[in-house]
């Protein structure tokens, strides 16, 4: 025989003259009210051990429960929250939020979750991702809602830092970048720097020691090569100083047009004292064809010392 919980009331009955006359007594099953207020208090169990806040309103705004979670997270009791708007959580500037939200709500419009700020009771903000649902009477209309509120801050600052993070090792690798092309720029510059610097060196001390006569060709043109070479290494060093090419690895290009046997002359003539001191063979040849070329003559003649600084030379 199954067992139910039931409610009994009982009432004395009597007949005309007084007496009693016997028991009337009322049986009621008190399964459903008993299974409803069991289901009741779990869920009320469940919000008040929630970590997240958990707050009940009215369609106009009015605060009608309270859980733990919220006065730990708004600094609010709940019989300081219960009974006031719920505009007092919300900031000034997103007083228009909480106006949208009532009204979804009274059409029965969805709302979906969505992250905002509101305020606790000593004025911070505080980041939240706010879920709302709406509650319905027992006729199915909507009365009011409840809002579930989780603190956000923490995973905020985690991702700040994390992106802080990202940037500075986006950073560190630029940089890191940016030295090796400044090492690399730098120790190409070198070489290119030595070589008509130790031709206007050499040309000069042969002037110098007077091993070429005043008024001979040979004079002249030594002089020619000097001032040659100085344009060409003063070309240089304006590389070098230029820090945004260093930096970027990138030259700019001047192109015009180019007469290639006169460069190749004028490389010849600043490489000659290094090429005789060397005991080598420097021979120079222009297909006819190539005529009515534009190129930067100062980057071409640095492919060209580079290309020359070989101990071997066929050119």
């Amino acid at each position: 025989m199954a067992r139910a919980p039931v409610e009994v009331k009982a009432q004395v009955t009597r007949e005309a003259d007084g007496a009693i006359g016997g028991l009337a007594m009322v049986f009621r099953d008190m399964t459903s009210p008993l299974q409803a207020q069991a289901d009741a208090n779990r869920l009320a169990a469940i919000v008040e051990s929630s970590y997240d806040a958990i707050i009940s309103k009215t369609l106009d705004g009015r605060i009608t429960s309270w859980n733990g979670a919220a006065e730990e997270m708004f600094g609010y009791r709940a019989h300081e929250a219960i009974g006031r708007s719920i505009r007092t959580l919300i900031p000034p500037e997103r007083a228009d939020e909480e106006m949208h939200i009532l009204t979804e709500l009274a059409r029965g419009g969805r709302l979906s979750a969505f992250e905002t700020v509101r305020r606790t009771k000593d004025g911070r903000p505080l980041e939240v991702s706010v879920s709302i649902s709406p509650i319905r009477d027992g006729q199915g209309r909507i009365i009011g809602a409840a809002k579930i509120a989780r603190d956000i801050s923490e995973v905020r600052r985690h991702e700040a830092a994390r992106h802080k993070a990202e940037r500075l090792e986006t950073e560190n690798r630029q940089i890191q970048e940016a030295n090796r092309v400044k090492s690399r720029f730098l120790a190409t510059m070198s070489h290119e720097l030595r070589t008509p610097l130790n031709a206007i060196i050499g040309f000069a001390e042969l002037l110098h020691s007077g091993a070429v006569p005043h008024d001979s060709p040979k004079y002249r043109g030594f002089l020619d090569h000097i001032r040659t070479g100085g344009r060409h290494l003063l070309q240089l060093i304006n590389d070098v100083l230029d820090l945004a090419k260093v930096e970027s690895g990138k030259f700019e290009f001047h192109p015009e047009p180019v007469d290639l046997q006169q460069i190749f002359n004028e490389v010849a003539d600043i490489l000659k004292i290094e090429i005789d001191r060397k005991h080598m063979d420097l021979r120079t040849a222009v297909d006819p064809v190539l005529t009515d070329l534009v190129l930067d003559p100062g980057r071409l003649k640095q492919v060209l010392y580079k290309s020359l600084e070989r101990d071997q030379v066929h050119c």
